[in-house]
């Protein structure tokens, strides 16, 4: 998931959106901050280079709802799906706008 946060430690903030978007008690949800980099990029949606500040948390839920355990899913009329490191980078169009968030997300697994 993705989201904008504003703070350093924005963790709360991380665990209400999730909570609110999954349907998902917050008491069931922990989150921990993991790294973070800044980095400027071309934005497709803006057409201009940007700076972005790409903050990675990890989620745990504790009691994660059935449905939402399935390969696809619709909560609150918003469509998600789960994917992989490697489908991600599989498909062009992730790879055109956010290799370089694969790349970390990668990097920050193994540090």
């Amino acid at each position: 998931m993705n989201y904008k946060t504003v703070d350093r430690a924005d963790e709360e903030s991380v665990i209400n959106k999730v909570s609110a978007d999954l349907n998902v008690d917050k008491s069931q949800i922990n989150c921990r901050y993991i790294s973070s980099k800044v980095q400027e990029k071309y934005s497709e949606s803006h057409q201009e280079n940007r700076i972005y500040n790409h903050r990675l948390y990890e989620i745990k839920i504790q009691v994660f709802p059935e449905d939402e355990q399935k390969e696809n899913f619709v909560v609150n009329g918003r469509h998600y799906y789960w994917m992989s490191i490697s489908d991600m980078e599989r498909d062009p169009n992730i790879v055109k706008k956010n290799l370089d968030v694969i790349d970390f997300v990668k990097e920050s697994m193994h540090a």
